[in-house]
């Protein structure tokens, strides 16, 4: 695709605020980079059932996003914007922890993916793991 993405940790407070649609800063946010690996493992993760399915969508619309990742897929937005609630964070994080590299590949093949995009799952990975250490939320950005 082309496009990068990127996860900002949200404190539960800031997560609250953006949810309600409160303009918000994201100076001193933790930011994770799983760069353009987000198509690849988007194919693969989706196909999984649970919080997997979900680890590159998040749960929640952004109020300024108003579109699905999808749509974004397909070209008709510049932008992904979306959230994901730090009760998700946890479960993703949790589940993440049993995927290992063979796993994905084995995944990616049957889903008709790219097994070589499983060298971004240690990026992936602790971006959940220290969002979820912080019980922090997530606003995933791909543009």
């Amino acid at each position: 695709m082309g496009r990068l993405a990127t996860f900002a940790e949200l404190e539960s407070d800031l997560f609250k605020r953006v949810i309600a649609g409160a303009d918000h800063e994201l100076t001193g946010c933790r930011v994770h980079s799983i760069d353009k690996a987000w198509d690849g493992l988007h194919v693969v993760l989706r196909s999984k059932e649970g919080p997997l399915s979900l680890a590159i969508t998040g749960d929640r619309r952004h109020p300024q996003g108003g579109h699905s990742l999808d749509e974004f897929i397909q070209g008709k937005h510049e932008y992904y914007i979306a959230l994901m609630s730090p009760r998700l964070v946890q479960e993703v994080a949790a589940a993440l922890t049993n995927v290992t590299a063979k796993k994905f590949r084995q995944w990616a093949r049957e889903a008709g993916g790219d097994p070589t995009c499983a060298v971004f799952l240690p990026q992936l990975r602790r971006a959940y793991r220290e969002a979820a250490a912080e019980k922090n939320g997530l606003m995933i950005v791909i543009a």
